[in-house]
């Protein structure tokens, strides 16, 4: 079984992408590219077998593949792919297209690139459901 954010190989169409939503037996999933698909669970490999799996994610969050402007205060991000993740104190928005985040525990801003984004989001903050207006 695969959970969001993991890495899977789509043994039908021989592409490796992103699990980025999943339900009723059907995983979605996205590369770096851009490109989009769905594939049956029951047809998709993890590339990382479970036991080998990096459990080095914040605790008290879950993996969330979002696009820059989804990413909300709270999150974690990795600006740099090896190293730790650090919670969104801040954000602006300087242009079209541009996202500049302030994180805890980082001196310097970081401007967000285009594409997706694996962030970890805080179980409460998922609960939370916006008022309906």
């Amino acid at each position: 079984m695969s959970n969001l954010g993991d890495e899977v190989h789509d043994t039908t169409s021989g592409a490796t992408g992103t699990v980025f939503a999943r339900g009723a037996g059907v995983l979605h999933l996205g590369d770096r590219s851009g490109h989009r698909w769905r594939a049956l669970t029951v047809r998709c490999e993890p590339v990382v077998p479970p036991a080998a799996r990096s459990t080095d994610r914040p605790p008290g969050t879950t993996p969330v593949v979002v696009a820059p402007d989804g990413i909300r205060r709270g999150d974690r991000v990795r600006p740099i792919e090896d190293g730790p993740a650090h919670r969104v104190r801040d954000m602006r928005v300087p242009g079209p297209g541009r996202h500049v985040l302030h994180l805890a525990g980082r001196a310097r801003p970081w401007v967000v690139p285009v594409g997706g984004h694996r962030v970890y989001r805080p179980y409460a903050a998922i609960r939370e459901r916006p008022a309906r207006t």
